[in-house]
């Protein structure tokens, strides 16, 4: 059996492309150590130097796979640098679309409830509105029966010519009022 020294594993491991030539002298002078001393025969070493340059060529293989990975796992390191900041660009953007959906959420909260009191409001005007409509035709009706009574029917035709001038009468409400007063027909014309 050939005997390879620790120290020549440790230059196996840390130079690798000389490794092989330093276990190789290192061989050769086994060998010669061997034959000098003549313990084992001829096929004894041919065997052992085919058993070694066959490890020495697993080793090399074994390298190549080394520097393979290496340059790998470099590449794999770089793509991972570049991608980190990507993703901060991109976690960065995200925040801030978060911020803006936040915000919009917010403003859309407040149009709803400013939506909520408006209508509450204009509920109160259509009431509001709807009180005015009853009272004027309370006022219209209360001047048609004013005028179809004989007395002080003056003072009321007097007052629809106002309203009428001032726009509070349309053409309408005083046709109306005419409706009402069918026996006389010179009261709505001196309305108009």
């Amino acid at each position: 059996m050939i005997y390879i020294s620790s120290s020549c594993e440790k230059k196996l491991c840390t130079h690798s492309t000389i490794a092989p030539y330093v276990i190789l002298v290192e061989l050769f002078s086994s060998i010669f150590f061997i034959i000098l001393c003549g313990q084992f025969g001829k096929d004894f070493l041919q065997n052992n130097i085919f058993n070694y340059l066959d490890k020495v060529n697993e080793i090399n293989k074994d390298f190549k796979q080394l520097e393979l990975l290496s340059t790998t796992l470099n590449n794999v390191d770089n793509e991972l640098k570049e991608n980190k900041e990507k993703i901060k660009i991109l976690s960065e953007n995200n925040k801030a679309l978060s911020l803006k959906v936040d915000t919009l959420s917010t403003n859309l909260e407040n149009k709803n409830n400013e939506i909520k009191e408006l209508k509450k409001e204009n509920n109160k005007f259509k009431t509001l509105v709807n009180r005015f409509e009853t009272i004027f035709k309370r006022l219209v009706n209360f001047i048609k029966n004013k005028i179809n009574k004989t007395k002080d029917n003056d003072k009321y035709i007097e007052l629809s010519k106002r309203n009428y001038s001032y726009g509070i009468f349309n053409v309408k409400t005083v046709k109306n009022i005419k409706k009402k007063k069918n026996s006389n027909d010179e009261t709505i014309i001196k309305i108009l």
